[in-house]
């Protein structure tokens, strides 16, 4: 949960990426988070050589760039 930047993110749903302004629209069918990608992600984003490129990478998907220890155990 620290990752995600909550019901101001673009994604604020921690389980699926729903647009903010579709939160309503129950017939949607919207990709789900995986751990597998977010980690990805997060790890890219801290190859990025400035903040700013981090923080375009991380944004879409309402991410932040937090390294969570508990991500480093489930891919051992």
């Amino acid at each position: 949960m620290a990752l995600i930047r909550g019901i101001m993110g673009d994604c604020p749903c921690p389980i699926c990426l729903v647009p903010r302004q579709k939160q309503s629209d129950y017939l949607g069918v919207w990709k789900r988070r995986t751990l597998y990608e977010t980690s990805q992600l997060v790890e890219e984003a801290g190859k990025q050589s400035s903040k700013t490129q981090a923080e375009a990478l991380l944004k879409p998907q309402s991410l932040r760039p937090v390294e969570v220890c508990m991500l480093l155990f489930l891919f051992i």
